[in-house]
């Protein structure tokens, strides 16, 4: 099947919701992770009821995570900067409801109105996202030529929306238009916030050094990604017992924060 029945999906998505461009993937969480990846967000705040997967972002991205209490309807907002906002729409179902100057993701999970079983699509305005979004979506590369051929500049991800699936998305999408969606409640999810895998108040890490001609410790190996020279600080100032080995080059050390 071709890949011009993506970009026939697409277009048609565009339409209903008003963007200029639409860039189809695998799901939703794929479209958001991909525009804090475009948009090189270093924080995100999320509401404490939303699905799993938004949150897990921060640990996959290595960005901060910031909690907020919301009573959100249809969307809401993961960073905040008048440049472009990233917004997880996923249970969004509302003709020309696209927020300018934003990469807007909407889905096509199984429950959701539109339901494909699996799907989503970025919606943006601006062409230079589009092109950059849409080759990070499809492993760096443009669908549309074969990518021995293509000289790939782009850090790809095998995000891309099948045309199996953009087929079944257009064979569904006149029903879905025509029809009222579920209206969802911030009810309907609970308190993520509260779950044992993001309660975790101290963290061990454990750290190699090696050290100079100085003397002086140089950190080389982290098991948990953070904020390196913040950590270093924080080992440096708290009480540890150095374990140097018999060479007196090799160090371990073992710390809580």
């Amino acid at each position: 099947m071709s890949f011009n029945k993506i970009k026939d999906f697409e277009e048609k998505i565009a339409e209903f919701f008003g963007s200029p461009y639409a860039v189809a993937v695998d799901c939703c969480t794929h479209g958001v992770e991909l525009s804090l990846i475009h948009k090189k967000v270093s924080s995100i705040s999320v509401p404490k009821r939303t699905y799993i997967s938004i949150p897990f972002l921060s640990n996959k991205l290595n960005i901060d995570l910031q909690w907020r209490d919301e009573e959100w309807v249809d969307y809401y907002t993961l960073n905040h900067t008048d440049d472009c906002r990233i917004i997880d729409a996923a249970v969004l179902w509302k003709k020309d409801s696209y927020i300018p100057k934003s990469l807007m993701s909407v889905s096509f999970q199984f429950r959701k109105h539109l339901s494909l079983g699996r799907g989503g699509m970025i919606l943006c305005d601006n062409k230079d996202d589009y092109i950059s979004l849409k080759k990070m979506s499809y492993d760096g590369r443009l669908p549309d030529i074969p990518w021995r051929d293509q000289d790939i500049s782009t850090m790809g991800y095998h995000y891309y929306m099948t045309p199996e699936t953009a087929q079944l998305g257009m064979d569904k999408i006149e029903e879905a238009i025509n029809t009222k969606p579920h209206q969802w409640s911030v009810n309907d999810w609970p308190d993520v916030s509260e779950m044992k895998v993001f309660k975790k108040i101290k963290k061990e890490y454990e750290l190699w050094t090696i050290v100079n001609d100085e003397g002086e410790m140089i950190p080389m190996f982290l098991e948990e990604r953070g904020d390196f020279d913040e950590l270093y600080v924080k080992f440096m100032k708290s009480p540890n017992t150095i374990i140097v080995d018999d060479k007196g080059i090799i160090k371990k050390s073992h710390f809580k924060i």
